[in-house]
């Protein structure tokens, strides 16, 4: 049997078909026009300095004259991987001594004094045992917050450091010598030279 298809019928077929082409072909162009949303892994924070206490000593006989040490040390943050593009930038930063009764008497207090010999920081006693009416042991005897701006310590001398010193005196002979431990920001340090904890 043979087909009678003319060249006009040919033509009148493809031009309805092209419209439906150009449609169908339209609509991907269409999606790949719209922005998407870049994806970004939360980063990590970082700081820009980073504050920490190295050589914690107790030098001195219980019950005399000594001396309680450290270093407040400032090192460079580095970006870790994943890190965010800007660190977060300490502008200050503040540390609190907290020297707290071990064991003792109530009714008497060992004098501790603190000393700095830097121009960068600055202490403030917050706390004096002489200004309560007793002193039970694990109770808070001194309180000193030590402000200071971490790049002035940094560009202090050569190993980026200030020295704080704690000048502890006799107390407490009538009813048991006082002996107190030092916390700096909350933590109870241990002396690096002595291997103990009480002063």
């Amino acid at each position: 049997m043979t087909s009678n298809i003319t060249r006009r019928q040919v033509a009148r077929t493809a031009a309805w078909a092209a419209p439906a082409v150009a449609l169908a072909t339209a609509a991907p162009a269409s999606a790949a026009s719209k922005p998407k949303k870049p994806l970004r892994p939360d980063c990590v924070e970082w700081s820009q300095w980073n504050v920490r206490y190295d050589h914690v000593e107790y030098v001195g006989i219980d019950g005399f004259l000594g001396t309680v040490s450290w270093w407040i040390v400032v090192d460079k943050g580095y970006r870790p991987v994943n890190g965010c593009p800007v660190p977060k930038r300490a502008t200050s930063h503040t540390t609190t001594v907290d020297v707290i009764r071990q064991e003792g008497g109530l009714n008497r207090w060992r004098t501790v004094t603190l000393h700095q010999n830097d121009p960068v920081t600055t202490a403030v006693r917050t706390h004096d045992v002489a200004e309560d009416p007793t002193h039970p042991a694990g109770s808070l005897d001194y309180q000193w917050t030590i402000t200071f701006k971490p790049q002035d310590i940094y560009n202090l001398n050569r190993d980026h450091r200030a020295y704080v010193t704690l000048h502890p005196g006799d107390g407490g002979l009538t009813d048991g010598r006082i002996k107190n431990n030092l916390y700096i920001d909350g933590v109870l340090q241990t002396f690096s030279n002595q291997g103990d904890q009480t002063f």
